[in-house]
């Protein structure tokens, strides 16, 4: 077994490594390894991401219909190593430029999606010093508010299954929104406070439940009232 540090960064040092050896190297047999070791490690990357996603994934309905999935996730790194493969193998300076120009645009579309899908320090956490159902039970209590212990409809809260943070979210979305169906903004949210993706149905149900006591919300009460004094 790898210790746990080397196995989170093994995907970077088969890709970093490939790319080297592709840059540096004239042989095309170490040029050819060094494409099978690129694709091992954008492979692990991505069923990495994939398996740690808290998000859902995007409906086909708003990405390009003619794109498998699997092809889909592997575009930033076809980017990048086509990109390097233009640069250092063709002598035209109108490929050069594309090349780069194509390794940067592979960086950038690699760089949202782990931005986009990457949770909060408690991801790290995860990884490095405990289980996920840890790592969850933690989160979950970082999100009580004991305010909420003194709330007359607490009961009514929490009886949601969502935690004091997230049953917040929705008192605010509630008295700031009309139309019960515009939630996705609401659900990135909770998604993050729960540390889970929450269905949207269930959540629509919680709007619907929660929304006779919307302005019943003791902890947005008191918010309303410290805006006030000062």
């Amino acid at each position: 077994m790898l210790p746990r540090p080397l196995y989170e960064v093994l995907p970077y040092l088969y890709l970093f490594g490939s790319l080297g050896l592709i840059s540096t190297q004239s042989n095309w047999m170490v040029i050819l390894f060094a494409w099978v070791l690129y694709t091992a490690g954008a492979i692990t990357w991505v069923l990495r991401s994939d398996a740690r996603r808290v998000n859902k994934r995007m409906p086909k309905s708003q990405k390009n219909l003619f794109l498998h999935e699997d092809f889909y996730e592997s575009l930033p790194f076809l980017f990048i190593g086509m990109g390097v493969l233009a640069v250092r193998f063709i002598e035209s300076w109108i490929v050069f430029w594309a090349g780069f120009a194509l390794m940067v645009y592979g960086g950038y579309v690699l760089a949202i999606r782990i931005s986009r899908r990457k949770i909060s320090w408690i991801d790290d956490w995860r990884r490095y010093r405990g289980s996920a159902i840890q790592a969850k039970t933690v989160h979950r209590k970082k999100q009580m508010n004991p305010i909420c212990d003194q709330c007359l409809i607490r009961e009514s809260c929490r009886r949601t299954g969502l935690t004091d943070r997230s049953n917040i979210l929705v008192m605010e979305w509630l008295q700031k929104h009309e139309r019960v169906e515009a939630i996705g903004p609401l659900k990135e949210m909770v998604d993050e406070a729960e540390f889970l993706p929450i269905g949207h149905d269930t959540l629509l149900k919680v709007i619907l439940k929660q929304q006779p006591y919307a302005e019943q919300c003791l902890v947005i009460q008191n918010r309303k009232k410290m805006r006030r004094v000062s």
